[in-house]
């Protein structure tokens, strides 16, 4: 399998606090924002890789992360 791109995704129960810790405290550089100006998501790059903190936890602690990954030439299905 081939990884064309990968990233971390972060759904926080306080969207606006990630987002300062992420870029002010830990001093993340950001690759791009995107959504609603009042309100935006942003991708900050993560060394090699890219963290995205976006959107609102829609349950309790722990579902709130997630790993994306795009590959090229797979067929990926589900039976059952």
């Amino acid at each position: 399998m081939d990884v064309l791109s990968s990233r971390i995704v972060l759904r926080p129960g306080d969207l606006d606090r990630s987002r300062r810790f992420y870029r002010d405290l830990l001093g993340l550089a950001i690759y791009r924002e995107f959504g609603p100006p009042e309100d935006p998501g942003l991708v900050f790059y993560l060394g090699q890789g890219l963290l995205e903190v976006s959107g609102h936890a829609a349950g309790p602690p722990g579902r709130s992360v997630m790993i994306w990954i795009q590959v090229c030439g797979a067929l990926l299905g589900r039976s059952g």
